[in-house]
């Protein structure tokens, strides 16, 4: 999807035309339209049905950073709801 878009800016330059900007969209993608914050957790590892599941507690407002240690200091990487592999790889990573 960013080569479509970088490709699409430069025919657009060339004919001297407005290019879209589509690179939210691409990035939405590759994460599997992971919210921003948790996009960490995708590059630890952590299954998609595990992200899925914690996106329901942890703020959208707090930055990357600050997703690990709230797991960590709320226990999420508990919850009931998560299968025994999603809690081994949360571990894994706190």
């Amino acid at each position: 999807m960013n080569v479509v878009n970088e490709l699409q800016k430069f025919v657009c330059k060339n004919y001297n035309l407005r290019a879209g900007d589509y690179s939210f969209f691409a990035s939405q993608i590759e994460n599997d339209f992971i919210r921003e914050n948790l996009a960490i957790l995708v590059e630890y590892g952590v299954p998609n049905s595990a992200i899925k599941k914690l996106e329901s507690v942890i703020p959208s407002n707090i930055d990357e950073d600050e997703v690990l240690n709230t797991i960590k200091r709320y226990k999420y990487h508990e919850l009931q709801t998560l299968i025994d592999y999603e809690k081994s790889k949360l571990n894994e990573i706190l």
